[in-house]
């Protein structure tokens, strides 16, 4: 199984040029990275993660495919066919793993392009992989958004789960979490190294697991790098990781 590594970045940001290349190769690979449950010592699901390569032959990751200022149609176009990929590469793991969670990104602020739900039900229906079994990923900073709102209704009512990254910032966004009521809550090493001599990151980690337990979801560390990390998370209440050191 492809594992998440990191990218080799390319020299210069990508043009629309580039970009219509890659929609019209198709040349999107995915790796995966497991989520993982330390205590139970088993495999929860993986993260799905797409990449691929620029006309200069450079590795190119999420940031270099979704970070450029697309327009939401070229946004909502790549998004689809990241998730296809994906969805199409974890079919066969979860024909002999039934049991295991797809983590799906979803670009937020490709949303108000798309004129109704819909799209992915149908892809997951297509590969025979139920919506339970589909994590749908979000991002800041469109989580408070109208078009997220539906979206994130339409696939809760489908049983589709739900899965908000806060990264590592220190303002948590209370309110939108408190309003989707996400199934995982992510967040990045930001929040959670370096913590010697810093004690806001152990109480900002301990409040989020707090606000986990009053929400009924799970909260998730990722980029987790080491086993000092991984015990260290532990102590803080943290089961549910992910990260190179998996």
């Amino acid at each position: 199984m492809p594992q998440a590594a990191p990218p080799q970045h390319p020299s210069g940001a990508l043009d629309t040029k580039d970009i219509l290349a890659v929609l019209e190769s198709e040349k999107i690979s995915v790796f995966f990275q497991p989520v993982v449950s330390v205590r139970a010592k088993g495999i929860v699901g993986f993260e799905a993660f797409s990449r691929s390569v620029s006309g200069e032959g450079a590795r190119l990751d999420a940031h270099d495919l979704f970070g450029q200022e697309w327009d939401p149609e070229t946004r909502l176009r790549l998004c689809r066919l990241c998730r296809r990929k994906a969805l199409e590469a974890f079919r066969p793991i979860f024909g002999h793993h039934q049991q295991m969670l797809l983590f799906l990104n979803t670009d937020g602020g490709a949303l108000s392009a798309s004129s109704k739900p819909g799209h992915l039900e149908a892809l997951s229906q297509g590969m025979n992989i139920p919506g339970k079994r589909i994590v749908i990923e979000l991002e800041r900073p469109c989580l408070s958004s109208p078009e997220v709102a539906r979206f994130v209704a339409y696939y809760r009512e489908r049983g589709f789960g739900l899965s908000i990254d806060v990264g590592g910032n220190m303002d948590l966004p209370a309110e939108e979490i408190f309003a989707l009521r996400p199934d995982f809550i992510k967040f990045d090493r930001a929040m959670f190294v370096e913590a010697q001599g810093q004690e806001f990151k152990r109480d900002m980690v301990r409040s989020l697991c707090r606000l986990g337990e009053r929400l009924g979801c799970v909260v998730l560390a990722k980029n987790v790098e080491s086993e000092d990390e991984a015990l260290h998370l532990l102590e803080l209440g943290v089961n549910h990781q992910q990260g190179y050191y998996y």
